[in-house]
């Protein structure tokens, strides 16, 4: 009898919209006007802001990026995530068929890893799934799955025998024009790659 298939997903920008979010916190405390489609390259949320700010607004944050985040992502930012529209169907679905991990770098937020917790058991409170927390982008590579979807090419770069999904964010457009992954532009998509990718390949 064969195994089922393993299968990582990523959260942010996969499943959970952080960026429009967080753009929406840093339009209401420092009146930047900052959308998901202006962010261009993986990067640490703290810092796509703080590169924004002039010298002095920098001033006032002594501590660099890291100062940003108590503001950007008060108590309960991360458990009151939207959801992509089509994302919990389709996770509850994955669930049903595979071996789901959820592996997701928290930030470094003392609220982050609980709040992230708690907005799966909201979603998915009858799913069937295991969640990892890594402290690295890279860090996810090395956990062993099958397929792993992801919106970060950090991830994407670190894998090592897995198949990567890309969730089409514009972060990773570069990415994409010069990597034949597979490639989806919702998450809602990803069952019917993921059976393309059964009929290409030998899992078992």
């Amino acid at each position: 009898m064969s195994r089922k298939l393993r299968i990582g997903v990523d959260m942010d920008g996969c499943v959970c919209n952080f960026a429009d979010a967080s753009s929406k916190v840093i339009k209401y405390i420092w009146n930047l006007d900052l959308k998901r489609e202006d962010i261009k390259v993986p990067r640490t949320v703290d810092i796509v802001y703080y590169d924004l700010f002039t010298d002095e607004q920098r001033a006032l944050y002594p501590g660099g990026p890291r100062d940003l985040y108590s503001l950007i992502c008060p108590r309960e930012f991360f458990y009151k995530l939207d959801p992509f529209e089509g994302a919990i169907e389709t996770l509850k679905m994955l669930c049903e068929k595979y071996d789901v991990t959820i592996i997701t770098k928290p930030l470094e937020w003392v609220n982050c890893p609980s709040e992230k917790a708690r907005w799966l058991k909201k979603y998915l409170p009858d799913s069937k799934y295991e969640l990892i927390m890594t402290g690295s982008m890279e860090v996810k590579g090395l956990i062993e799955v099958d397929i792993m979807i992801d919106d970060d090419t950090r991830v994407i770069k670190s894998l090592d025998g897995t198949v990567p999904i890309v969730v089409r964010q514009p972060w990773n457009e570069e990415y994409l024009k010069l990597e034949a992954d597979y490639a989806v532009d919702n998450f809602s998509e990803v069952p019917a790659i993921i059976d393309e990718v059964l009929e290409s390949i030998w899992l078992y």
